[in-house]
């Protein structure tokens, strides 16, 4: 059953079901049987790089949250003061995103931008 997984490199997330019936069958087996199992590594290899490809898709998510509340601010050119809380809030989600997740938001320069923009705006 192992055998017919995927390579570690070109594991899906579609591959999921395989993955865990494989490790399913495996865990049925007596203790005695395992030893003769020689392709557990790969098991263990496709376990990790779902995991791995599920923490991305989290991070892609979590990120279109932010990269979605970014797009609804104004424009740079029609920011005003009273924009100040909402640019505030969004920041504040970007802040609150894992390393990985931040680097996955698209429109941070707008962010910036409006922040910027705001300074200027009150120090006016």
């Amino acid at each position: 059953m192992i055998n017919s997984l995927p390579l570690e490199n070109s594991v899906k997330l579609t591959d999921e079901s395989n993955i865990n019936n494989a490790r399913s069958e495996y865990n049925k087996l007596e203790e005695n049987v395992k030893v003769y199992v020689t392709n557990i590594a790969k098991l263990e290899a496709l376990e990790a790089k779902l995991d791995s490809l599920k923490k991305i898709e989290n991070a892609k998510s979590e990120a279109k949250v932010v990269v979605d509340a970014i797009a609804l601010l104004p424009a740079v050119s029609e920011i005003k003061l009273t924009d100040k809380s909402s640019v505030e809030s969004v920041r504040s989600l970007y802040d609150a995103l894992t390393d990985v997740a931040k680097t996955y938001v698209t429109n941070l320069y707008k962010l910036t931008s409006l922040e910027k923009r705001l300074n200027g705006l009150e120090e006016a």
